[in-house]
């Protein structure tokens, strides 16, 4: 029989482990859940498209609200994202934006070696779960969207110089879907004020902000120019306020790393 020296108060007895087992189930079938009503933002029916693009953000936001109290320190990890480019297109900041901004986590611009440059989002693993999901999905739509784009106008010019770029496309792309965010976000809080919805204000999370900056000490802010030349940003702008979220797969086994100043 072994006698281990250590203090009872650390241990950890099976009604908290299971409460915590419990816990985790609750999480990952909110997730799953929230992913199930994004994928329907791609209806071909307006109206249900609609529909599920203000119940997913809905859900969100309530889900981030009620859990507001009851994070940790360590729950805060970051998530590399994207590929690795040596230059970053500014579509790929558009897009990092549009998670930072309506889906609960911090996007961040990290270097790789000499040249090299990828995206890390910070947040909760729910929230990077989800903001994951959407980044990924929306890059994967671009691409094909802007293939499908330039198949047309090669079809009908011959060519593409002159009539498109894909930097143009693609940032209207994300354009229209930020205008489709915001839209939605105005009239949720038009309805709100009506007193037809319940009130969900989101007054932000101080221990994320904590946290973040901690794992991040030495952020720099850099402002950006808009350089991309040709047309197409009007046809992409078009095609992101219509713009869902296909049903989709992100990286595989993507857990999350605990933030870098952050206890293992």
């Amino acid at each position: 029989m072994w006698v281990l020296d250590i203090d009872p108060s650390r241990l950890m007895g099976a009604k908290k482990f299971l409460e915590e087992d419990s816990d985790l189930i609750k999480k990952e079938k909110m997730v799953s859940k929230i992913k199930k009503v994004m994928a329907l933002t791609s209806s071909s029916e307006q109206c249900e498209a609609e529909t599920a693009l203000r119940k997913s953000e809905e859900l969100m936001l309530k889900y981030n609200i009620e859990s507001l109290d009851n994070h940790e320190a360590d729950e805060y990890l970051f998530r590399p994202v994207g590929p690795i480019l040596n230059r970053t297109p500014n579509y790929l900041r558009d897009l990092s934006n549009i998670v930072n901004d309506f889906y609960f986590v911090n996007s961040i611009l990290c270097y790789c070696g000499p040249k090299g440059k990828y995206y890390e989002l910070f947040g909760t693993k729910e929230n990077l779960d989800i903001a994951e999901y959407i980044f990924c999905c929306l890059l994967r739509q671009a691409e094909k969207l802007w293939k499908d784009h330039s198949a047309k106008i090669r079809a009908e010019y011959g060519g593409i110089r002159g009539y498109a770029s894909k930097n143009c496309f693609i940032e209207g792309l994300f354009a229209g879907y930020r205008n489709k965010l915001e839209n939605q976000k105005e009239s949720r809080r038009e309805s709100e004020e009506r007193g037809i919805s319940e009130a969900l204000i989101w007054t932000g999370d101080p221990l994320m902000t904590e946290m973040y900056h901690k794992s991040y000490p030495k952020l720099q802010v850099y402002n950006y120019g808009r350089n991309a030349h040709g047309g197409g940003y009007g046809e992409g702008f078009a095609k992101g306020k219509g713009l869902g979220l296909n049903a989709g797969l992100t990286s595989a086994g993507s857990t999350g790393i605990r933030g870098r100043l952050l206890k293992a």
